[in-house]
């Protein structure tokens, strides 16, 4: 549901009694808000005076009929009742358009996701192609095929490609789309499960390969009770966004495509799910300058180094014998140097070396410079103080006190080099061979752009 325009209906609760409010629906600054001309909740909820109430779920039914549904409302402002110029506002977490839902845990049969780069992803299409219809032109045609699926648990996962070609007498256009649709199975799936599930981790997969902003454009949910004419509903949230949306990445810029991969989705899909789950937070922190891309230079740094500390902690993490053993091996080379210490300097030796077993910042980066294989090494290679850098702009950033006016390039350079390593890692991870992760992040112009540019 598109809520471009502001969205005019009569709302009120599950709740028997409840009263029915007129009042607005739009996006306002990134957040979804409803705006109502008088109490939405029943006045026994609270007064001013109380915290501000919140309602799980709200319905409304718009000028046209069509029904809404409103997760998660906070209350952010109260009115004062009967006046449009003092509106009572609720801040929204998600909507489905086109569907009453009893709660945001209502089981789905089927959920579609549609996302900005997918289709130049997966195929190599890239938007929408005009041309002049000639006399045997079909007005308008469609025509959808699977590219393929693949299992993660009781779930499938099926990516679908398609083009609708509509023309007129005078002109006409190709318009060529992808989706993603996820069926639960015997699992009960709910639509905000199913995006927080499967839609967040495809769109970081697509995030990784494009290193670009991936929308979620829309997002179809079937409810498990069928009517006779199944009608979906179309759900909104307040996705994370750059203010401004940067161009789109053709295929040729991105670092993988599907194809590039040379896996099947019923390879790909379950690998990248058991990889997202393990290195989520990673993930979260590598892709976090698509969404936002005017962030500063030591912000920039500072989460890519979160995001190879995270990477490194559920990557290289040693087993439990071998982290028993180095701990047992310590404690007798500290036993062993305290006691030989003069009686004076033994408490001073104690103190400092028990605690300091751990692997510090260079340590973990020289692990990971080595597991990202060529491309750990062509960036070594351009600058053999890498590691030396990296490390002091990682203290710099976590512990700033003053920054020179020359300190934003070595930061930025240092973030981008870290994060071109932990992609080849993770798509190590999913299944590609290193020497083709090499190759397809050797090719990128952007790379060689980036290990090159120390200041």
């Amino acid at each position: 549901m598109d809520l471009g325009q502001a969205v005019e209906a009569w709302w009120t609760t599950p709740i028997v009694g409840a009263p029915e409010v007129y009042g607005t629906l739009s996006e306002e600054g990134g957040s979804i808000l409803l705006k109502t001309v008088d109490r939405l909740d029943p006045p026994a909820d609270g007064g001013v005076g109380k915290p501000r109430p919140t309602l799980p779920v709200v319905h409304g039914l718009d000028r046209s009929g069509m029904p809404v549904t409103l997760l998660g409302c906070t209350r952010s402002r109260w009115g004062f009742g009967g006046s449009p110029r003092n509106p009572e506002v609720w801040t929204v977490s998600a909507v489905v358009g086109g569907r009453f839902l009893e709660s945001a845990d209502d089981p789905m049969t089927e959920v579609r996701f549609q996302f900005g780069p997918l289709m130049s992803w997966a195929s190599g299409w890239v938007g929408i192609t005009s041309y002049a219809p000639s006399a045997s032109s079909i007005p308008m045609t469609s025509t959808v095929a699977p590219l393929g699926d693949g299992v993660d648990g009781d779930v499938r996962i099926e990516m679908i490609a398609g083009h609708v070609w509509s023309a007129s007498a005078t002109s006409g256009s190709i318009e060529r789309t992808a989706e993603v649709r996820v069926h639960p199975g015997a699992v009960a799936l709910s639509v905000r499960r199913a995006v927080e599930t499967y839609g967040f981790p495809i769109r970081d997969l697509l995030a990784m390969c494009t290193r670009s902003y991936v929308s979620i454009d829309q997002v179809v949910c079937y409810p498990e009770r069928e009517s006779s004419h199944r009608s979906p509903g179309v759900y909104c949230a307040r996705l994370l966004r750059p203010m401004e949306l940067p161009k789109t990445v053709q295929p040729h810029e991105m670092v993988a495509t599907l194809p590039q991969f040379g896996m099947t989705l019923a390879d790909l899909l379950p690998a990248w799910m058991k990889v997202w789950r393990r290195h989520r937070e990673a993930i979260v922190y590598l892709t976090l300058p698509t969404y936002a891309p005017y962030m500063y230079t030591n912000t920039l740094a500072l989460t890519a180094w979160l995001a190879v500390e995270n990477y490194h902690s559920s990557a290289m993490r040693m087993s439990r014998a071998a982290t028993k053993a180095a701990r047992v091996a310590h404690a007798a080379r500290v036993d062993a140097i305290v006691a030989a210490a003069p009686a004076e300097h033994q408490e001073w030796a104690e103190r400092m070396l028990r605690p300091m077993n751990a692997l510090g910042l260079r340590g973990k980066l020289s692990q990971l410079v080595e597991r990202s294989g060529a491309t750990g090494a062509a960036v070594v290679g351009a600058n053999g103080r890498f590691v030396a850098d990296a490390t002091r702009v990682r203290n710099k950033t976590a512990h700033p006190s003053s920054f020179e006016d020359d300190d934003g390039p070595m930061f930025r350079y240092i973030a981008e080099t870290l994060r071109w390593m932990l992609t080849h890692c993770l798509l190590v991870d999913v299944g590609l061979q290193s020497r083709r992760a090499e190759e397809l992040i050797a090719n990128q112009r952007q790379f060689q752009f980036d290990i090159q540019a120390r200041p």
